[in-house]
């Protein structure tokens, strides 16, 4: 006699109604039984594997996450540091400061006293497709005419690698005094980057966008050297 599972039935007594037909008469498992038994083990372990599925995909999003604060941070305050920094070229001989050489969307090219010694360093910092690079020119003297003179960039530096999302977004906007406030503009000639007091900087950063979400920090930054008669 077939014994048939029905909807509803308690798995592990039936089991044991099928174990118990080993010790009877009849030899084996009819093919009914063992479909049913297939059947439940597959979705037992469809269940199991789920789980491990599920908590491997959250491991991995909070990895993600915690690289990409990491990145975003690191490379915030390195950008921050630099730029509140930003001083008067090598050879400047002027009241007013020329700290700022470019200012882009996402391009921003100024001088630094990068290493805490004169003369100060040229720095750009630009984004590349999710790179975010930074380049920097130390300046060296030349004797006829005398003067210091600023390099072409040589080298490409990684601030952070393959994780910016901005895309159309800036990563830099710029900041000028108006009407006793400050205000948001778009600087094009040299006497509007000597109008510059501040910068934002925002960054959206994502290893794994098909893991995880975005982090995105934004923050202000106070040029030091702007004012005319230099630092105040």
């Amino acid at each position: 006699m077939t014994i048939v599972c029905p909807a509803g039935i308690d798995v592990t007594h039936y089991l044991r109604r099928v174990q118990r037909r080993l010790g009877g008469d009849q030899q084996g498992f009819s093919l009914i039984e063992l479909l049913v038994v297939i059947l439940v083990a597959g979705v037992m372990m469809a269940a199991i594997l789920g789980l491990l599925l599920g908590g491997i995909r959250v491991f991995a999003s909070e990895g993600v996450r915690m690289q990409n604060q990491d990145d975003v941070r690191l490379g915030m305050n390195q950008i921050t540091r630099y730029v509140r920094a930003a001083t008067s070229s090598a050879d400047h001989q002027a009241t007013w400061s020329n700290a700022i050489v470019a200012a882009g969307p996402q391009s921003l090219e100024f001088y630094c006293d990068i290493d805490g010694s004169p003369p100060a360093e040229k720095v750009r910092y630009y984004l590349h497709g999710t790179d975010l690079r930074m380049q920097t020119a130390t300046p060296y003297w030349r004797n006829s005419p005398p003067g210091w003179v600023y390099p072409a960039y040589s080298e490409n530096g990684i601030v952070i690698q393959q994780a910016v999302r901005n895309e159309g977004a800036p990563v830099f906007s710029y900041l000028r005094h108006r009407n006793g406030a400050l205000e948001t503009f778009t600087p094009t000639t040299a006497d509007d980057r000597r109008q510059i007091v501040a910068v934002d900087v925002t960054l959206r950063v994502n290893e794994a966008p098909q893991i995880a979400g975005d982090i995105v920090l934004s923050t202000r930054v106070q040029l030091r050297q702007r004012y005319e008669g230099g630092l105040k």
